[in-house]
């Protein structure tokens, strides 16, 4: 896997974590900027 694909694999991770514990709606500050950041532009959240 190439460093952008782990990356995004890294954020969609942190994302699981959240959904995992019932979140449906997330406060930004509850991921990194980064991944906050990596997820939006790859449409996996919307802001």
């Amino acid at each position: 896997m190439n460093q952008a694909s782990e990356k995004l694999a890294h954020s969609l991770g942190q994302l699981k974590l959240l959904q995992d514990h019932g979140l449906v709606a997330l406060q930004s500050k509850l991921l990194d900027r980064a991944d906050r950041e990596r997820l939006v532009k790859h449409g996996f959240v919307w802001i």
